[in-house]
């Protein structure tokens, strides 16, 4: 799931998490949301500044992904 994440942020950047679980096809309850905060707290996505409003209504943080990021597509053997 990490992976398929930190592919959605490359190809679409400012992204929250809620709308890179939708680009990977997760339902809401899969989790992504705590997946996405795993690459934040990684290095691997950061904060644009942005928020909007999600399908709870509550703000989320739209994100996009770092050149750490990056390398670790790069470097993992399928990028």
């Amino acid at each position: 799931m990490l992976r398929r994440l930190l592919l959605a942020y490359a190809d679409h950047p400012d992204l929250t998490a809620e709308e890179a679980a939708e680009v990977c096809g997760y339902d809401a309850e899969a989790g992504a949301w705590k997946r996405c905060s795993d690459l934040a707290n990684a290095g691997l996505v950061e904060d644009t500044g942005d928020r909007r409003v999600a399908s709870t209504g509550r703000h989320q943080m739209a994100r996009r992904i770092t050149l750490a990021g990056i390398a670790a597509l790069s470097t993992d053997g399928h990028g």
